[in-house]
């Protein structure tokens, strides 16, 4: 999931180096330097607006936008006042 949103979560690669450093071919240790680092993840995964659940009794608008081509298609629904 954080890699799925990361473009959308600031310093992502800050807050994952010390994950990043037991992928591949390293020796898996797991200390509490990791640990306090993926607790650093799930709140900024999580607060993040692109996660934020379209709330249908806000007054807000309940936007989409779709596009579609010969070769794709795409579409984004949010939710924001005007």
């Amino acid at each position: 999931m954080v890699n799925y949103i990361s473009q959308f979560i600031p310093q992502i690669a800050t807050i994952t180096a010390l994950q990043t450093d037991l992928s591949g071919n390293a020796e898996w240790l797991w200390t509490d330097v990791q640990e306090a680092a993926l607790e650093a993840v799930k709140p900024a995964a999580d607060n993040h607006k692109v996660l934020r659940p379209i709330n249908y009794n806000k007054p807000d608008i309940i936007w989409l936008f779709t596009d579609v081509s010969p070769t794709g298609m795409g579409a984004w629904i949010g939710q924001r006042p005007t």
